[in-house]
């Protein structure tokens, strides 16, 4: 009884030396120090509880913690560690952090880092209750609170991939440590490790209310991209600032190792930004893939088209080329876009506001396009099949994917929802060149499909939407066409939908039920895919055909008959 009452005293008087006391904890020869550690010495059994740390937190810590916040030293923390070991690898259960963490954040020595991370390492690669990793809290702390340079060594050679991994805002820690204006010893170093690890690419995404004007080029071109050695570079601000825009394509201009690059796209008034693009355009010979997006603001003929359009022809040496948002004054600047693209097209969400005109393909003949995607776009019926149709006078197109998978609106659902597209694509199919084939969200046709598929096509890659009630006469028909004489298909699989996720908001700004995908193959075409593709049977005899009853019966797609898959 007299021990019970004695512990509870004890309980009580180191309750109140961390509440009260606590800024006296960082001198280990102070007598809250010595009297604390006196406590849990004689009654090692409470180190393993928790105690409040200061007065106006609602949370506890263990002792442990409470010693490294309070800046204990090396001697202090190796024996309370001691008393209660397993507190290095505890996770606080509302903050989410070990006390590695606690112990960077507030900067403490050294050798108590040092300590904690030999006790612990895993600690580095666990994220907090805001999503980030330890070196995210320590380099966003701002230039009033700059973390020691050994403290950001050792966390990168605990866990190099780090340098990859972005923080609860999208940002990777070399990002992070650039907005927060951390010290140029600690940044060069970030960019010696990227470079160890072979990181070539510089991600500016998910910089909330981050403006790029001409000063913050300036420091990207002093203090980040000669040392960086890139090779792609994704630059997506939440906006430009006076003449931000036309520096940054002044620098580019001049670089000569970036090959992918990824912009966010402004309006192009009469400042000089036009003209900044385009000689762009005229001078950089490195960029091969590039992506042009416009998130805020939708493209017009007067802000920005026009520009691209007449800097596509000025550089040849780009092969692939990916627009977002654009919003297009007529069908003919599609087709006069599609006339000037390389080889690689991509179309996000684009929107065409007129109808399609058959003059438009005449520009077509000379067209280098081999891969066309497009995703999500905006047009009327009509529009998309004759656009289809038109896809025949591409001489060198090989490869054509229509992803129509993402939440739906108005739009969608008066004209584009469940869209037989089976005449033009058959059209396309008897041209004789497509070698890939992917469709997703908009219906086939497949008996038809097949009978085309019967005879020997050019087509070697066919991915197509299906109801899992409708799979095993799919797949039948299918069959059907690798039996008789199709010797040129080599992968067929299937996308059908399985689940829905209110996760994307439509473009009204509300959520909408968005359906979750696999990619099926059937064991039956999977035999004579392979038989087409080596030459050799894909077994000693023809799996038979799964029947409906073999897949679980599962939720239809919001679009009617079509199952999809959302592909990135």
């Amino acid at each position: 009884m007299v021990k019970e009452q004695n512990l509870q005293d004890a309980r009580q008087e180191l309750a109140q030396i961390f509440q009260y006391e606590q800024d006296d904890l960082c001198e280990d020869d102070s007598s809250a120090s010595k009297q604390a550690l006196r406590l849990l010495l004689a009654y090692p059994e409470l180190a393993s509880e928790e105690f409040e740390a200061d007065e106006e937190v609602a949370f506890k810590l263990l002792p442990l913690s409470i010693f490294i916040t309070s800046g204990a030293g090396i001697q202090v923390i190796e024996a309370v560690e001691q008393l209660y070991p397993q507190a290095v690898s505890t996770k606080h259960p509302e903050l989410k952090f070990f006390p590695l963490q606690a112990a960077c954040e507030v900067h403490a020595d050294g050798d108590v880092i040092e300590f904690l991370a030999n006790k612990y390492p895993m600690a580095v690669e666990a994220r907090d209750n805001k999503g980030d990793l330890i070196i995210h809290s320590v380099l966003s702390q701002g230039k009033d609170a700059i973390p020691r340079r050994k403290t950001v060594e050792r966390l990168l050679d605990l866990y190099p991939e780090s340098l990859r991994q972005p923080n609860h805002e999208g940002v990777c820690p070399l990002g992070i440590a650039f907005r927060a204006r951390q010290s140029s010893k600690i940044i060069d170093r970030i960019i010696e490790k990227r470079l160890e690890e072979g990181i070539h690419s510089f991600e500016m995404i998910g910089w909330k209310d981050f403006e790029l004007n001409a000063k913050e080029v300036s420091r990207f071109g002093v203090e980040l991209f000669p040392k960086l050695d890139l090779k792609a570079l994704w630059c997506e601000p939440d906006s430009y600032g006076d003449d931000g825009f036309a520096y940054l394509m002044e620098y580019l201009m001049g670089d000569r190792t970036i090959e992918k690059l990824s912009l966010s796209f402004p309006p192009l008034d009469g400042r000089g930004k036009g003209a900044a693009l385009l000689n762009f355009f005229r001078n950089n010979i490195t960029v091969r893939h590039l992506s042009l997006s416009r998130n805020v603001a939708m493209w017009s003929q007067a802000n920005g088209m026009d520009y691209l359009l007449q800097g596509m022809g000025y550089n040849p040496a780009i092969l692939s080329l990916q627009l977002s948002g654009l919003f297009l004054m007529s069908s003919f600047e599609l087709g006069y876009l599609i006339s000037r693209s390389p080889k690689k097209l991509i179309l996000n969400n684009v929107m065409v506001s007129s109808k399609w005109a058959t003059a438009n393909v005449k520009q077509w003949g000379t067209s280098m396009v081999t891969d066309l995607t497009l995703r999500n776009c905006k047009m009327r019926g009509k529009c998309l099949d004759k656009f289809l149709d038109g896809l025949k006078n591409l001489p060198a197109l090989k490869r054509l994917t229509l992803d129509f998978t993402m939440p739906e609106d108005k739009h969608d659902e008066k004209y584009l929802k469940g869209r037989d597209i089976t005449k033009p694509i058959l059209s396309l199919l008897k041209n004789g060149n497509l070698e890939g084939l992917i469709l997703q969200g908009l219906t086939m046709d497949i008996r038809k499909l097949s009978v085309k598929l019967n005879k020997d096509t050019t087509l070697k890659k066919l991915r197509i939407d299906s109801l899992r009630s409708e799979l095993s006469m799919t797949v039948g028909c299918l069959v059907g066409a690798l039996i008789n004489d199709n010797r040129t298909l080599e992968d067929i699989k299937f996308h059908c939908d399985y689940d829905y996720e209110k996760t994307q908001p439509a473009l009204d700004g509300s959520d909408v039920a968005v359906p979750r995908f696999e990619i099926v193959e059937d064991p039956a075409i999977k035999y004579y895919t392979t038989r087409n593709r080596t030459g050799k049977k894909g077994g000693k005899a023809a799996p038979k055909i799964q029947s409906v009853n073999t897949f679980a019966e599962k939720p239809r797609s919001k679009r009617g008959s079509v199952g999809r898959e959302l592909m990135r």
